[in-house]
């Protein structure tokens, strides 16, 4: 037989009241989870469902929205950063308002936020969580990771700024935007030379520095054009005319290819004179490497000339240009202790062989070297001695003529040919007599380029 079930009277009683818990679950779960909409007239942040929060204009919701917008988020009032619509609350960095750029943490709004902060490649100075378009000036802080002195132009920081500008500290002297403790030497600011030394004005040097107007006499931090005297620089002596040191010139006898044969004549006759000089080394000649102590015991500029000066080895490409550059550097590091910051390509940077053996490496090296922090050094004198003439007394002649032609003269030689050393003994005197200051190329001579060919 069928055995037939009826419910009890709390049994429906069960049932009917599981229906209307069921209908307000699904009540709730629409309330908590669906979509839900601002009034049609509302711009700003929206929670449209449990911890998803976007952004409507005019009640409608707009996705193409990136920067700050007002609105309740975790139960906070307050301006949060959306990207794309929403908010995004990972998002640390600056965003756009109808007031100007504002800083954010985590996408809130930080109004405690004082330093600088980027957007895209650009980075502004921010003060209270808001970038100060109205300042311009010098700020210290972070970017990408360097805390130094930067140039800041209108709140951004202006990257291509080369000049000085006062800061905190005192004037400073700026490249690409930011305090340059690489430079030491003179620059110009409201009819006043200064002097500076690490990037910075140096109250305390008294002798000789230069810029591309000549040869001064430097005493409290800037030019003493009223000095009349002598001054002892480098262990020479040299006599000053109205700030004015010497004939106002200055000459940098720089030899390239060494050390070899005769460069430990050439330094004695440096010696002798009481000046220095600049040598762009190699690794050529390996048993008068020990002169390269020598010859920065003596005071003399050292810079690299690659450790090879093989054309198809060190312009074949880029790579390889700086691994024989950092061969260089090595060994010099190793004789001397210390690693060298500027050099001479070889050929110079204007030279076209280099197209033989790779389109373009010229402009590409160029641009390397400065990104790498080296200088280089050209020159606008020639000695004769490349391959012109092995007369001592030519070369002489060269020289002296070459020299009357420029305020900073930067002399090609080679310590490695007999001839030419012969002749520096005549040339300094006569170079002295003429009132010209000899010098070492450093990181405050104007620089000399040749025009880049390839």
């Amino acid at each position: 037989m069928e055995k037939k079930y009826e419910l009890t009277t709390r049994g429906r009683y069960a049932v009917a009241l599981g229906a209307v818990l069921l209908v307000l679950a699904l009540c709730f779960g629409f309330l908590a989870f669906g979509e839900s909409k601002p009034p049609a007239d509302y711009t700003g942040i929206w929670e449209s469902h449990d911890k998803h929060w976007v952004y409507y204009e005019k009640g409608e919701p707009d996705a193409d929205y990136t920067g700050a917008a007002e609105g309740t988020v975790n139960k906070q009032q307050g301006t949060y950063y959306v990207e794309n619509g929403e908010v995004d609350l990972t998002y640390t960095g600056l965003g756009a308002s109808e007031t100007g750029w504002l800083y954010f943490n985590r996408g809130v709004l930080d109004n405690t936020f004082t330093g600088f902060a980027r957007t895209g490649d650009d980075w502004y100075w921010v003060k209270g969580g808001t970038v100060d378009q109205s300042f311009t000036g010098t700020k210290s802080g972070t970017i990408e990771g360097e805390t130094t002195w930067w140039y800041v132009l209108d709140g951004k920081a202006e990257r291509t700024f080369d000049g000085v500008a006062k800061t905190k500290s005192g004037l400073c002297y700026f490249k690409n935007g930011k305090l340059d403790q690489n430079y030491s030497g003179i620059k110009f600011l409201d009819d006043t030379w200064y002097y500076f030394s690490k990037g910075k004005q140096d109250k305390n040097y008294k002798g000789i520095s230069t810029n591309d107007k000549g040869v001064w006499y430097v005493q409290n931090g800037k030019v003493d054009f009223g000095y009349t005297g002598k001054v002892t620089h480098l262990g020479r002596t040299y006599k000053v005319k109205d700030g004015v040191v010497g004939n106002g010139k200055a000459v940098y006898l720089t030899f390239d290819d060494g050390p070899g044969q005769y460069t430990g004549q050439l330094l004695g006759i440096l010696d002798h004179h009481k000046v220095k000089a600049t040598f762009f080394v190699t690794g050529f000649f390996k048993n008068y490497l020990d002169c390269l102590e020598r010859e920065a015991k003596a005071g003399h500029t050292i810079g690299v000339h690659t450790y090879t000066h093989d054309y198809a080895k060190v312009y074949n490409s880029e790579k390889d240009y700086w691994q024989d550059f950092e061969q260089m550097e090595n060994l010099i590091q190793q004789h001397t202790g210390k690693r060298a910051i500027i050099f001479r390509f070889p050929g110079g940077s204007g030279n076209t062989i280099s197209k033989k053996y790779s389109e373009g490496i010229m402009t590409k090296l160029v641009k390397e070297a400065d990104e790498k922090g080296y200088i280089y050094y050209d020159w606008n004198v020639l000695s004769g001695d490349a391959g012109e003439t092995k007369d001592s007394d030519k070369i002489y002649k060269n020289i002296v003529k070459g020299c009357a032609k420029h305020t900073h003269s930067v002399v090609l030689c080679h310590d490695i040919h007999e001839y030419t050393v012969n002749a520096m003994d005549k040339t300094i005197a006569k170079l002295l007599k003429q009132g010209y200051v000899l010098l070492p190329l450093d990181e405050s001579t104007p620089t000399c380029h040749q025009n880049v060919n390839n």
